[in-house]
Protein backbone atom coordinates (compact mmCIF):
# COMPACT_ATOMS: atom_id res chain seq x y z
CA UNK A 1 0.00 0.00 0.00
CA UNK A 2 1.81 3.40 -0.84
CA UNK A 3 2.16 6.11 1.28
CA UNK A 4 -0.44 8.45 -0.66
CA UNK A 5 -3.70 6.27 -0.16
CA UNK A 6 -3.06 6.49 3.63
CA UNK A 7 -4.94 10.14 3.33
CA UNK A 8 -7.56 9.10 1.62
CA UNK A 9 -7.99 5.95 4.22
CA UNK A 10 -7.64 8.18 7.33
CA UNK A 11 -10.38 10.50 6.00
CA UNK A 12 -12.79 8.04 5.58
CA UNK A 13 -12.04 6.05 9.15
CA UNK A 14 -12.90 10.24 10.15
CA UNK A 15 -15.99 10.49 7.84
CA UNK A 16 -17.22 6.99 10.08
CA UNK A 17 -16.20 8.01 13.27
CA UNK A 18 -18.28 11.40 12.57
CA UNK A 19 -21.29 9.58 11.20
CA UNK A 20 -21.17 7.12 13.93
CA UNK A 21 -21.07 9.85 16.92
CA UNK A 22 -23.62 11.62 15.25
CA UNK A 23 -26.20 8.60 14.90
CA UNK A 24 -25.37 7.35 18.16
CA UNK A 25 -26.26 11.02 19.85
CA UNK A 26 -29.27 11.39 17.91
CA UNK A 27 -30.46 7.55 19.37
CA UNK A 28 -28.93 9.06 22.88
CA UNK A 29 -31.40 11.82 22.34
CA UNK A 30 -34.40 9.59 21.51
CA UNK A 31 -33.44 7.10 23.96
CA UNK A 32 -33.59 9.97 27.12
CA UNK A 33 -36.37 12.11 25.93
CA UNK A 34 -38.11 13.23 29.11
CA UNK A 35 -41.34 13.31 30.24
CA UNK A 36 -41.91 17.10 29.31
CA UNK A 37 -40.58 16.11 25.82
CA UNK A 38 -43.14 13.33 26.04
CA UNK A 39 -46.28 15.37 27.39
CA UNK A 40 -45.66 17.85 24.27
CA UNK A 41 -45.69 14.92 21.90
CA UNK A 42 -48.95 13.90 23.02
CA UNK A 43 -51.06 16.57 24.40
CA UNK A 44 -52.24 19.81 22.24
CA UNK A 45 -50.61 22.71 23.05
CA UNK A 46 -49.01 21.74 26.15
CA UNK A 47 -47.09 24.92 27.60
CA UNK A 48 -45.53 24.91 30.97
CA UNK A 49 -46.56 28.02 32.22
CA UNK A 50 -44.30 28.38 35.27
CA UNK A 51 -42.51 26.02 37.76
CA UNK A 52 -45.78 23.77 39.12
CA UNK A 53 -48.56 25.09 36.51
CA UNK A 54 -48.92 23.74 33.14
CA UNK A 55 -51.43 24.17 30.50
CA UNK A 56 -52.81 22.36 27.39
CA UNK A 57 -55.41 20.88 25.34
CA UNK A 58 -57.64 17.40 26.11
CA UNK A 59 -54.89 15.35 27.26
CA UNK A 60 -57.25 12.17 26.61
CA UNK A 61 -57.68 12.86 22.50
CA UNK A 62 -59.83 9.41 22.63
CA UNK A 63 -61.97 7.22 24.98
CA UNK A 64 -59.44 4.85 24.87
CA UNK A 65 -56.12 6.53 24.47
CA UNK A 66 -54.45 7.36 27.95
CA UNK A 67 -51.34 8.20 26.50
CA UNK A 68 -51.59 11.89 27.63
CA UNK A 69 -52.99 10.83 30.92
CA UNK A 70 -49.78 8.82 31.24
CA UNK A 71 -47.71 11.63 30.73
CA UNK A 72 -48.86 13.88 33.04
CA UNK A 73 -48.37 11.03 35.65
CA UNK A 74 -44.73 10.57 34.50
CA UNK A 75 -44.16 14.27 35.12
CA UNK A 76 -45.66 14.16 38.35
CA UNK A 77 -48.75 16.41 37.73
CA UNK A 78 -50.63 16.09 41.29
CA UNK A 79 -53.51 17.88 40.26
CA UNK A 80 -55.90 18.11 36.44
CA UNK A 81 -58.30 20.59 36.45
CA UNK A 82 -60.63 20.36 33.51
CA UNK A 83 -62.40 22.83 32.17
CA UNK A 84 -64.95 21.04 29.97
CA UNK A 85 -68.45 19.60 30.33
CA UNK A 86 -70.63 22.67 29.79
CA UNK A 87 -70.13 23.54 25.87
CA UNK A 88 -72.18 20.62 25.00
CA UNK A 89 -75.88 21.64 25.89
CA UNK A 90 -78.97 21.39 24.19
CA UNK A 91 -78.76 24.69 22.51
CA UNK A 92 -77.76 24.37 18.66
CA UNK A 93 -74.72 25.70 18.91
CA UNK A 94 -74.34 23.33 22.47
CA UNK A 95 -75.01 20.37 20.10
CA UNK A 96 -72.23 21.82 17.64
CA UNK A 97 -69.63 22.16 20.09
CA UNK A 98 -70.37 19.12 21.29
CA UNK A 99 -70.04 17.08 18.62
CA UNK A 100 -66.52 18.57 17.58
CA UNK A 101 -64.97 18.50 21.06
CA UNK A 102 -65.03 14.71 22.47
CA UNK A 103 -63.71 15.70 25.59
CA UNK A 104 -67.26 17.32 26.28
CA UNK A 105 -68.94 14.12 26.65
CA UNK A 106 -70.02 13.07 30.21
CA UNK A 107 -68.27 9.51 29.24
CA UNK A 108 -65.12 10.91 28.47
CA UNK A 109 -64.82 13.01 31.40
CA UNK A 110 -66.13 9.96 33.15
CA UNK A 111 -63.36 8.13 32.03
CA UNK A 112 -60.81 10.61 32.60
CA UNK A 113 -61.56 10.91 36.55
CA UNK A 114 -61.26 7.22 36.51
CA UNK A 115 -57.84 6.83 34.94
CA UNK A 116 -56.46 9.99 36.60
CA UNK A 117 -57.81 8.93 39.99
CA UNK A 118 -56.19 5.30 40.20
CA UNK A 119 -52.84 6.84 39.51
CA UNK A 120 -53.12 9.04 42.45
CA UNK A 121 -53.93 11.97 40.37
CA UNK A 122 -56.64 14.36 41.92
CA UNK A 123 -59.16 15.50 38.62
CA UNK A 124 -61.02 18.56 39.91
CA UNK A 125 -63.71 19.42 37.23
CA UNK A 126 -64.69 22.94 36.14
CA UNK A 127 -67.29 23.18 33.28
CA UNK A 128 -68.01 26.62 32.04
CA UNK A 129 -69.12 27.67 28.66
CA UNK A 130 -66.70 28.66 26.16
CA UNK A 131 -69.12 30.67 23.61
CA UNK A 132 -71.27 32.59 26.67
CA UNK A 133 -70.94 35.13 28.86
CA UNK A 134 -69.42 34.42 32.03
CA UNK A 135 -72.19 35.12 34.13
CA UNK A 136 -71.91 35.12 38.42
CA UNK A 137 -72.21 31.50 38.48
CA UNK A 138 -69.34 30.95 35.86
CA UNK A 139 -67.13 32.89 37.43
CA UNK A 140 -67.25 31.33 40.56
CA UNK A 141 -66.16 28.56 38.97
CA UNK A 142 -63.25 30.35 36.57
CA UNK A 143 -61.79 31.98 40.18
CA UNK A 144 -61.77 28.30 41.34
CA UNK A 145 -59.48 27.56 39.15
CA UNK A 146 -57.65 30.89 39.73
CA UNK A 147 -56.95 29.85 42.91
CA UNK A 148 -55.77 26.22 42.49
CA UNK A 149 -53.41 27.95 39.99
CA UNK A 150 -51.90 29.45 42.62
CA UNK A 151 -51.62 27.08 45.37
CA UNK A 152 -50.01 24.64 43.01
CA UNK A 153 -46.08 24.22 43.23
CA UNK A 154 -43.31 22.44 41.53
CA UNK A 155 -43.71 19.77 44.54
CA UNK A 156 -47.21 19.81 43.51
CA UNK A 157 -47.64 20.41 40.07
CA UNK A 158 -51.32 21.14 38.53
CA UNK A 159 -52.21 20.50 34.87
CA UNK A 160 -55.31 22.84 33.52
CA UNK A 161 -57.26 21.91 30.43
CA UNK A 162 -60.22 22.56 28.06
CA UNK A 163 -60.53 21.12 24.60
CA UNK A 164 -57.66 23.04 22.62
CA UNK A 165 -55.88 24.35 25.24
CA UNK A 166 -56.37 27.67 23.99
CA UNK A 167 -59.71 29.67 25.14
CA UNK A 168 -61.36 28.73 28.08
CA UNK A 169 -57.66 27.61 29.26
CA UNK A 170 -56.26 30.60 28.53
CA UNK A 171 -58.75 32.96 30.40
CA UNK A 172 -58.06 30.71 33.17
CA UNK A 173 -54.31 31.23 33.17
CA UNK A 174 -54.64 34.81 32.32
CA UNK A 175 -56.12 35.34 35.61
CA UNK A 176 -53.57 33.40 37.52
CA UNK A 177 -50.79 35.89 35.41
CA UNK A 178 -52.78 38.83 36.49
CA UNK A 179 -53.98 37.95 40.03
CA UNK A 180 -51.74 35.21 41.33
CA UNK A 181 -48.60 36.72 39.69
CA UNK A 182 -48.91 40.27 39.53
CA UNK A 183 -48.65 40.80 36.12
CA UNK A 184 -50.26 43.45 33.73
CA UNK A 185 -53.41 43.35 31.82
CA UNK A 186 -51.29 43.62 28.54
CA UNK A 187 -48.80 41.40 29.18
CA UNK A 188 -51.17 38.16 30.49
CA UNK A 189 -53.89 39.15 27.54
CA UNK A 190 -50.94 39.02 25.32
CA UNK A 191 -49.95 35.90 26.26
CA UNK A 192 -52.82 34.90 25.79
CA UNK A 193 -53.76 35.60 22.00
CA UNK A 194 -49.84 34.30 21.64
CA UNK A 195 -51.26 30.66 22.63
CA UNK A 196 -53.91 30.15 20.28
CA UNK A 197 -56.59 33.02 21.01
CA UNK A 198 -56.85 34.19 17.87
CA UNK A 199 -58.77 36.17 15.59
CA UNK A 200 -60.57 32.97 14.59
CA UNK A 201 -60.91 32.22 18.12
CA UNK A 202 -63.05 35.93 19.17
CA UNK A 203 -65.91 35.47 16.60
CA UNK A 204 -66.72 32.68 18.82
CA UNK A 205 -65.38 32.93 22.41
CA UNK A 206 -65.33 36.94 22.50
CA UNK A 207 -67.48 36.87 25.18
CA UNK A 208 -64.21 35.43 27.22
CA UNK A 209 -62.31 38.35 26.85
CA UNK A 210 -64.94 40.94 27.96
CA UNK A 211 -64.57 38.94 31.27
CA UNK A 212 -61.31 39.28 31.30
CA UNK A 213 -61.52 43.29 31.07
CA UNK A 214 -64.05 43.53 33.42
CA UNK A 215 -62.28 41.18 35.98
CA UNK A 216 -59.15 43.77 34.97
CA UNK A 217 -61.33 46.81 35.00
CA UNK A 218 -63.02 46.17 38.91
CA UNK A 219 -59.75 45.32 40.24
CA UNK A 220 -57.94 47.88 39.29
CA UNK A 221 -55.06 45.57 38.03
CA UNK A 222 -51.76 47.79 36.09
CA UNK A 223 -52.79 48.03 32.79
CA UNK A 224 -49.13 48.04 31.43
CA UNK A 225 -49.72 50.70 28.49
Amino acid sequence: MSLRARPGIDNGMRYLSILFFALAASSASVAFAGPFEDAVDLIPNFVEVSPGVYRGGNPMRDIDDKAGLDALKALGVATVIDLQGADGDDSAIGWVFGQLQSGEAPENLAEEKRYLTAMGIEFVNLPFKSYDEVDERDAKIVQEAVRILGEASAERPVFVHCEHGKDRTGLVVALHRLQNRGWTVKAAYDEWVALGHDIIAWAVTGRLDKYFFRVAEEGGYETGL
